[in-house]
């Protein structure tokens, strides 16, 4: 008689947290077939933000119709008479879930788009009747009642521009339901953005809806200083084409958002109108000194009144930097410099205090368009650097000097994630800075220059030179707590093998390669040895677009969720033989040519079966 092994079930609560880090949307949808169980633990993961998952229009019109089937009968009653839906359809097969009860993310726009390809795919007539649907949906299913919506993002940019250049698209105002008080009370994030500084208004006349637009922003913000004080994160992205009157009524607005929160850990400013100016900002920024932990400021600040900020906030952790604070100076009517002795200044109170910045994140990313001093810039990474005590764990960096670096290892041995641009003149230094970090555990490496490549002989200048023997002393004393390596950079397959195969010691488990322009067969001949040889790498990702500086901003990711194209690509550890032997002399002529499809690199290598696992970044419905 066999002993049969007692059968093991995982309390509910198990599964649900298990199911609560898996992202991948293929596999969340597979399970929902398992059994009643898994279902229902699944809906809602799946429909807190379905218009993410897509970009497709005839999906997010499926997406709307779902949504559609849900109103009560009457309101869909009342949609058959007013001729918007003219398929019974909606009557005999509503729904029976509740599906709008999971969403969590609240996309104004998304939404608005996605009722806009309802309305396409459907072929219906009178468009105009398009903002009567809107308000069905808005008013009976996400504003009508408590819900588990927790995020809203009300983002109007010059992506959207062709919205609100089409004149079936009505904007509605979500503060006027019967509901909204309620639902807004219990948002946690909110993300506002009136973005049109990259937008060319020559051939634009729809001024009348962008101004009806801004009526909304302002309505959202007075509903917010109204009705909520528990925003948890809070992002303003304000940069109109043209500073009106309006401007400083929405700054104010949001500074009284601000004031009235009790639980901010997140705040996000971008301000490029300069009517308002920080000494008005202040002291709302100061309500939330004992709260926030992460701020990035994208708007003018002097470097004193930067320090003695980050010195009143007293839990901050994390800060972005995408304007360098500038060193004012105080002059006469003549331009002549005065004494800063009756000033207070950060220098003034660090020579009589003792000091400490408590930032374990630091992201240094001036932005174009900003201009700004050298010495600015030095001073004030350096200041961060020296008052945080060693605190820093990621640190995200432009360009430095071979003499700059040796600070970073000096005030922050700690650091776990490292960004930083690298060129054959500081290579040397920051090697040394990498095998100083014993804690070292993802790194990424960009160069200054990114080549648009053409032939072999114009790369010349900007390929990475691994040439000297102290280079590859400094390689072999990486450290091995060196998990993820991820390259921006143009380095030769030979430099990549001598690096990944003979001389650094650490394990890899992922690596990505952010150009395809870079990269070669001869590269991925490469990775493919080094799985062979190390049996660690589990993860590589080709991107063939840039990616931007701030790869560790995991709080600001929701501002990426609609334009994933990435391709992520996994290595499973099955054995192959690389029969094939490139002389990279051989391919010199097309070594970087570059490919489209990294499928067709894969199959230039013979004897691999099913070596790569694509996953498709978007759910399929």
């Amino acid at each position: 008689m066999t002993n049969k092994q007692p059968i093991v079930k995982l309390p509910a609560d198990c599964i649900s947290d298990i199911f609560y880090f898996v992202e991948d949307k293929i596999t969340l949808y597979s399970c929902l077939f398992v059994n009643h169980f898994f279902l229902h633990l699944i809906l809602p993961k799946l429909w807190s933000n379905p218009f993410s998952f897509t970009l497709l229009t005839n999906k997010l019109s499926l997406i709307i119709q779902t949504y559609i089937k849900c109103l009560p009968k009457e309101r869909i009653n009342y949609l058959l008479n007013e001729e918007i839906i003219t398929n019974n359809k909606y009557l005999t097969t509503s729904s029976s879930i509740e599906y709008h009860k999971f969403l969590v993310d609240f996309d104004y726009i998304r939404i608005i788009y996605s009722i806009n390809c309802w309305y396409d795919e459907n072929n219906i007539q009178n468009q105009d009747t398009q903002e009567i649907l809107t308000n069905e949906i808005f008013g009976n299913l996400f504003f009508n009642q408590i819900n588990k919506m927790k995020n809203l993002y009300f983002q109007i940019n010059y992506h959207t521009m062709y919205l609100i250049n089409d004149e079936n698209i009505k904007f509605v105002d979500i503060t006027n339901y019967r509901g909204s008080i309620e639902v807004i009370s219990q948002i946690q994030e909110f993300d506002i953005e009136y973005h049109f500084e990259q937008f060319d208004f020559n051939d634009f006349d729809n001024f009348d809806k962008l101004n009806h637009l801004i009526s909304l922003t302002k309505n959202l913000l007075n509903s917010l200083i109204s009705n909520n004080k528990n925003i948890k994160s809070l992002c303003l992205d304000y940069k109109p084409f043209i500073p009106t009157s309006d401007s400083k009524e929405i700054m104010n607005l949001f500074s009284k958002v601000i004031e009235q929160q009790k639980n901010l850990v997140n705040l996000d400013v971008s301000d490029s109108t300069d009517t308002f100016t920080y000494k008005r900002f202040h002291p709302s920024l100061i309500t939330q000194a004992h709260n926030l932990k992460f701020l990035r400021l994208e708007f003018q600040i002097t470097i004193d009144h930067f320090f003695l900020l980050i010195l009143e906030l007293k839990c901050l952790n994390t800060i972005e930097l995408p304007v360098v604070p500038y060193q004012d100076f105080i002059v006469d009517n003549n331009n002549n410099l005065l004494s800063r002795e009756d000033k207070i200044t950060f220098e003034s109170i660090s020579k009589n205090m003792f000091i400490k910045f408590n930032l374990k994140n630091i992201f240094f990313l001036p932005k174009e368009g900003y201009p700004h001093r050298s010495d600015d810039s030095c001073k004030v990474l350096k200041t961060l650097l020296e008052y945080s005590n060693k605190s820093v764990e990621t640190l995200t960096l432009l360009s430095l000097s071979s003499d700059f670096i040796p600070l970073i290892s000096l005030n922050c041995p700690n650091i776990t994630h490292l960004s930083m641009i690298i060129d054959n003149n500081n290579l040397i230094s920051c090697l040394i800075l990498f095998s100083n970090l014993q804690n070292l555990y993802h790194l990424k490496l960009k160069s200054s220059n990114i080549p648009i490549i053409t032939t072999s002989s114009s790369i010349n200048k900007f390929q990475i030179y691994f040439n000297e023997n102290i280079i590859w002393d400094l390689v072999e004393q990486i450290p091995k707590t060196l998990k993820i390596l991820e390259l921006d950079l143009l380095i030769s397959s030979k430099d990549l093998k001598k690096f990944l195969l003979d001389y650094c010691k650490a394990s890899l488990r992922e690596i990505a390669f952010h150009n395809k322009e870079l990269i070669t067969n001869q590269h991925f001949k490469v990775l493919l040895e080094y799985v062979e040889k190390r049996k660690s790498l589990r993860k590589f990702s080709f991107n063939s677009n840039y990616l931007n500086d701030d790869f560790f901003l995991s709080v600001n990711n929701n501002y990426n969720n609609y334009y994933n194209y990435n391709d992520y690509y996994y290595f499973n550890n099955k054995n192959y033989d690389d029969d094939f032997d490139y002389d990279d002399d051989d391919m010199k002529s097309n070594e970087y040519s570059g490919y489209v499809y990294i499928e067709e690199l894969i199959r230039l290598i013979p004897e691999i079966s099913d070596p790569l696992d694509f996953v498709n970044p978007f759910y399929e419905y």
